[in-house]
């Protein structure tokens, strides 16, 4: 072991200023290292490890209203109205034929989805990448997290929880599921039905919404994407544009699942209110047009005020009235009953979901019968959901890292989700525009009311068949957008600066260690300096800093897509400066603020 330290090697200066790590701009190389970092330039004028992130909101975009979404996607939905309006049972035979093709053919992959998806979330949320933030760095929360619950809430459960939360149970403890191994109407036959009941409401439905409001929060905070379904995979995986024939089929499939999803909602809840009234009052059940209207006109009134008036407003309220509402059932029900069978449908529904999971279309009639009705509709119906519940968290989730956004998530109804609902729509077929033109709003507010009222014209126990039907159908082609999603924001993780920077920290921290025992056994301290690329201690020698797969998605662009100058340091477009590629390294600030000392709209610059 070494009693004295060595004494300091003189600062080496490579030929090519490019093969050396930006050195510390302390100590008693200082001003040699200030002077190193002068002649090095980065593309975009910072080292891609040292880019804050871009939101959106900072961007130069140019929005107005698609109008080949608005008119091709308006038409289709306003024709099928006026069909279904004019041959209602036509449309119900016709969406039952379809809805038997895709479950014997395509529902295996609403399950792989459904299975896939959380097992992708929990690895990304535990990984290196679940401290990434869904923003700028050090950005803080926008909303409480009690708002923050309350939103997500009542944006992904909405209606269907108050129409299913009783009847759910109460059918399959009557009817299990086939092969499970209890009997009907048994004590056993409890805990399996709050079980079963769970699988359809619990991680899977929520992995489903996450996967969207995770792409779009981190492709529209992070990285300066307008808050688009093609935008978080057309945009991702091959760069191409927002305006392109696939985005905007993209787009279009997203506005279609979604409308027939919240309109599925819309009839369930008129069918649900109208019953109540008919038993009250005795009127007969075309009061729920009439219901429909009303709830139309609420959701019109809610949709333009915005989320950040009418959505935390109302959800904020929907939570106290449900905590209200599961207090006096505990209270005034049977509590003792609740709190024995409480723990055992939560170790139920652990032990048993493999088994529930795993259940498929190849196991006999019953099976195909049970699937179609329950498990395989609701995987559809979530990911019909997905596009609008998606946003809406996405919207609501900003400045929270990956972890807590996937923790959080994996936990006056209608009109708070059907109002979530029509603004997203507004969005998709406005190029993205958070302040979306009320009247293209109000459109889609109708059309989604139209569905609901064809759903209602089936008649009786037809009208719950029907929407399952149309749910069905049209949430197909959006599973295949969601696996692309997927893929598109594990894509884009890896190049993220916090990734790069674990990269460079873990690897500088084990090079200098090993080092230091080698050299100086016990007594050793880490420095900071610049080292040649080929060197056992070169942190990124393998690293390209200037490849266009880590700097290209932070370049500024004017509305037209033209690349313009951005001050990283001010926060700030150089409008009026000479366009050119790179600028010097050597005019970065003196330190790299710390995180919490950024704002959304400055940021550090520096190599």
């Amino acid at each position: 072991m070494n009693s004295t330290a060595a004494p300091e090697p003189p600062l080496r200066v490579p030929e090519d200023p490019r093969e050396a790590a930006p050195p510390s701009r302390s100590g008693p190389y200082g001003a040699q290292a200030r002077q190193f970092l002068r002649d090095i330039t980065y593309p975009h004028s910072i080292h891609p490890a040292l880019v804050p992130g871009v939101s959106v909101e900072d961007q130069k975009i140019r929005y107005g209203v698609d109008r080949w979404i608005l008119v091709v996607v308006g038409a289709l939905i306003v024709g099928f109205v006026v069909w279904g309006i004019a041959a209602p049972a036509q449309v119900f035979a016709v969406s039952g034929a379809a809805l038997t093709w895709v479950m014997q053919n395509l529902a295996w992959m609403f399950s792989v989805l459904a299975i896939g998806l959380v097992l992708l979330l929990v690895v990304l949320a535990f990984s290196r990448y679940g401290r990434i933030p869904l923003g700028l760095d050090g950005e803080k929360p926008e909303y409480s997290t009690a708002s923050w619950a309350a939103m997500l809430f009542a944006a992904g459960i909405g209606i269907g929880i108050i129409s299913f939360g009783p009847f759910e149970p109460l059918t399959y403890y009557l009817s299990p599921r086939p092969g499970a191994p209890y009997e009907p109407g048994t004590a056993e036959a409890m805990k399996g039905a709050m079980a079963q009941s769970a699988l359809h409401w619990g991680v899977n439905a929520w992995a489903i919404y996450a996967i969207v409001g995770l792409s779009v929060a981190y492709v529209s905070y992070r990285r300066g994407k307008v808050p688009l379904m093609s935008g978080a995979v057309v945009v991702s995986l091959w760069g191409g544009s927002t305006a392109s024939p696939a985005a905007r089929i993209i787009d279009g499939l997203a506005i279609i699942a979604t409308l027939f999803g919240t309109a599925a909602t819309l009839g369930i809840g008129a069918l649900q209110i109208a019953r109540g009234v008919e038993v009250v009052s005795g009127t007969g059940n075309s009061i729920a047009l009439i219901i429909i209207m009303v709830l139309t006109i609420g959701t019109i009134i809610s949709a333009v005020s915005g989320v950040a008036r009418g959505i935390r407003w109302l959800s904020n309220i929907n939570m106290v009235l449900s905590i209200a509402l599961a207090v006096f059932f505990f209270v005034v029900g049977p509590t003792v009953f609740l709190i024995n069978i409480i723990p055992g449908a939560i170790l139920e529904y652990v032990s048993t979901m493999p088994a529930m999971l795993s259940a498929n279309m190849s196991k006999g009639e019953s099976m195909q019968a049970f699937l179609s009705a329950w498990t395989g509709f609701y995987w559809a119906w979530w990911v019909s959901w997905a596009p609008f519940v998606g946003v809406v968290v996405a919207k609501i989730s900003r400045g929270r890292t990956i972890r807590q956004f996937v923790l959080g998530v994996l936990a006056i109804f209608f009109i708070t989700t059907a109002d979530s609902a029509s603004i997203v729509n507004s969005q998709l077929s406005q190029k993205g525009n958070p302040e979306p033109n009320r009247l293209v709003t109000a459109f889609w507010v109708l059309c989604m009311a139209g569905i609901a009222v064809v759903i209602l014209l089936f008649g009786g126990k037809n009208a719950l068949q029907g929407l399952q039907n149309l749910v069905a159908v049209t949430a197909t082609p959006f599973e295949i957008i969601l696996v692309l999603m997927a893929v598109a924001l594990v894509k884009l993780l890896r190049t993220d600066p916090i990734a790069i920077r674990d990269r460079f920290q873990a690897v500088a921290v084990e090079n200098a260690v090993k080092h230091g025992v080698r050299e100086y056994g016990d007594s050793f301290a880490l420095a900071v300096e610049p080292t040649d690329p080929g060197d056992a201690r070169a942190t990124g020698g393998e690293f390209d800093s200037t490849a266009e797969e880590v700097t290209e998605w932070y370049v500024r662009t004017d509305e037209d897509g033209n690349p313009v100058e951005f001050d990283y340091e001010t926060g700030e477009y150089l409008e009026d400066a000479e366009p050119v590629d790179t600028v010097s390294a050597g005019d970065a600030p003196e330190a790299l603020p710390a995180d919490g000392d950024q704002g959304r709209s400055s940021a550090p610059s520096g190599a």
